[in-house]
């Protein structure tokens, strides 16, 4: 594995990757299905652009109807996480769309699902905001 670039948080430490592949929405107690897995994670670096939170995309086998974006809120304050989510992934919208981040909200509004994604490590939440990723392919093609 390689080390974080220059200017990382955490220099040279390797990327690490959870093992648990299952568990319910909420994480509420830390107990996940332990397994061994190979893994081929996908990291982009945008030069002079880091997100505010982690962001992940899902496969379409996950919880929603399809492939999804999600973006993370983490903090002691259940609003602040879900603010910080939120505007996170209005970040993310903008910048895969081009669209004006009141543009972005605007979508994020009706179209985003926002989760606690995670309570075990108080006294921290988690919260996720989703959306399908294919809302951010642009209207259909006439």
């Amino acid at each position: 594995m390689r080390p974080d670039p220059p200017g990382a948080h955490a220099p040279r430490k390797p990327y690490r990757c959870g093992r648990s592949p299952r568990w319910g929405d909420g994480e509420v107690c830390g107990t996940g299905i332990e397994t061994r897995a190979t893994v081929r994670p996908r990291v982009d670096v945008r030069k002079g652009a880091a997100p505010r939170t982690p962001v992940i995309e899902t496969d379409p086998v996950s919880a929603r109807t399809g492939a999804a974006l999600a973006t993370t809120g983490i903090g002691p304050d259940l609003m602040e996480a879900a603010k910080d989510a939120v505007r996170a992934l209005i970040d993310e919208i903008a910048a895969r769309t081009g669209l004006l981040p009141q543009d972005a909200y605007l979508l994020a509004s009706v179209a985003a699902d926002l989760k606690i994604s995670e309570i075990v490590d108080a006294p921290n939440w988690v919260v996720s905001a989703h959306v399908e990723r294919s809302l951010l392919n642009g209207p259909p093609q006439a």
